[in-house]
């Protein structure tokens, strides 16, 4: 990952340079300095070409700095840091500023004697920081970037990721070669699930949590406002209305639910001309919820549904067997691993519960299982997720790169979904709790129960805006 590292040592207030490959962008001019009441106040000039700027603090364990150097840890750092850091910089002469105050994070510590020091890296736009936050609320804070889950501000299982922000991490998918599908000696294998090597050019973001009712009711209420319209209540109109109102007593249990009774053609538009993925790539309505989502950001980014081949890689995350987190139904057809299961998922033996008139499966706030190796939750298990990919019966067993799904033009072709869902495993025909798992579905499907348990998990390219 091209990066440029450069340290300012507060004692001296002289700035050094460490380990400078010849990439852009380029920081120079870096200054910090701290004050009588322990602000610490770091400027620094972005060369050569635009950058989003982390800052990490670091300690020596030697007086005279000879010593290892180690981060005092991202959660004491970015709760007190403000100024030009975790956005995208234009490269100009201007000098910027950052603020940090750390009396209470680093209480009773100062920058003297050469053993604290100031790091900052640029990450150039093509290339940006692991985490992205999108800010559903503030528009005037629409992004925000973070150099590692430590520096996530509340940490990763924040409530407000799950409700008024939208928390991506970056997949690093550019070159590599994997295996997609599964083998025929998996256990519970489809048919449909052809073994092929899948090459992925670029790194991609994928949202931390699937999509819940608070953020979608966010954006959807964005266009309705926008129009001069009075804000109608999304709750109850998008998912089961006999569902979450039932087994749910509070509204911020709700809120943290993923959305579901959606639908292909509700996300991306009901234009045949426009929505018809890959023919016309990225193009979405105007009116449907990437279209309003793209508005309310300012445009700024493609957001969309992955294709299957980034579902699937972003599910696997490095891992090559049934799920991410291990093998969980032998070769012999019938039988699983419910531990493992209902640890990591929220699936038919676990998600039953009983509240008002019903009874029956129900899915659960996002993030309350256990992540993949790539900090995603619930890619298996809780509702299913759509992608773009038109279905076909056979993946191929050629090679691919950047696989699209196929061409074929219908009035109504049927989607790739993927992920299973709360409802998986009352019978075989639910096999949907595996990597390689594959649903075909109607892209435009009114029906209550057509659509039952069918959420999304968002996609954004991974350029910094």
């Amino acid at each position: 990952m091209k990066k440029l590292i450069v340290v300012g040592v507060a004692a001296a207030m002289t700035a050094s340079v460490l380990a400078v490959p010849s990439v852009k962008p380029r920081i120079d001019d870096l200054k910090v300095v701290q004050n009588g009441n322990r602000i610490v106040t770091i400027t620094y000039k972005l060369a050569d070409a635009p950058a989003v700027v982390t800052v990490d603090i670091q300690t020596n364990s030697q007086a005279d700095a000879a010593g290892a150097w180690a981060s005092i840890g991202g959660e004491n750092i970015t709760p007190a840091l403000s100024g030009d850091a975790g956005k995208l910089q234009a490269n100009s002469d201007q000098t910027r500023t950052i603020l940090w105050r750390p009396r209470k994070s680093w209480p009773d510590h100062l920058f003297k004697n050469g053993t604290a020091r100031a790091v900052l890296t640029a990450w150039a736009a093509e290339e940006p920081p692991t985490f992205m936050v999108v800010d559903l609320v503030d528009a005037n804070n629409r992004f925000t970037y973070y150099a590692d889950k430590a520096s996530l501000p509340g940490g990763i299982g924040d409530r407000v990721y799950k409700t008024n922000k939208i928390l991506f991490r970056r997949i690093p998918a550019a070159g590599v070669t994997w295996k997609m599908g599964s083998p025929e000696t998996e256990g519970r294998r489809g048919s449909d699930e052809d073994l092929h090597d899948v090459t992925l050019t670029e790194d991609y973001y994928m949202a931390v949590y699937e999509t819940t009712c608070r953020q979608y009711q966010l954006v959807r209420s964005y266009w309705y406002a926008n129009r001069g319209e009075s804000t109608k209540d999304f709750y109850g109109y998008y998912y089961w209305n006999d569902g979450y109102s039932n087994y749910y007593s509070d509204q911020d249990t709700i809120d943290m639910c993923p959305v579901h009774q959606t639908y292909y053609a509700m996300l991306r538009g009901k234009d045949d001309s426009l929505y018809n993925w890959p023919k016309n790539g990225h193009d979405v309505i105007h009116n449907g919820f990437f279209g309003v989502l793209r508005t309310m950001t300012g445009g700024e980014l493609l957001f969309d549904l992955p294709t299957e081949a980034q579902w699937e890689f972003a599910a696997r995350a490095g891992t090559s067997g049934q799920t991410y987190f291990g093998d969980v139904y032998p070769a012999s057809y019938w039988g699983y691993d419910e531990t493992a299961i209902s640890a990591n998922c929220w699936w038919w033996k676990n998600s039953r519960v009983t509240g008002g008139t019903t009874e029956g499966r129900i899915s659960h706030p996002v993030g309350t299982k256990t992540a993949n190796n790539f900090d995603l939750y619930d890619m298996l298990g809780n509702v299913g997720e759509a992608c773009l990919d038109q279905y076909k019966t056979h993946l191929g067993t050629v090679a691919a790169m950047d696989p699209e799904g196929p061409e074929t033009e219908t009035e109504n072709p049927s989607r790739v979904r993927r992920g299973g869902a709360c409802c998986s495993e009352e019978d075989p025909s639910t096999w949907g709790l595996r990597s390689a798992r594959r649903w075909s579905v109607d892209q435009i499907d009114n029906s209550m129960w057509g659509k039952m348990f069918h959420g999304f998990r968002i996609w954004a390219p991974a350029v910094a805006k």
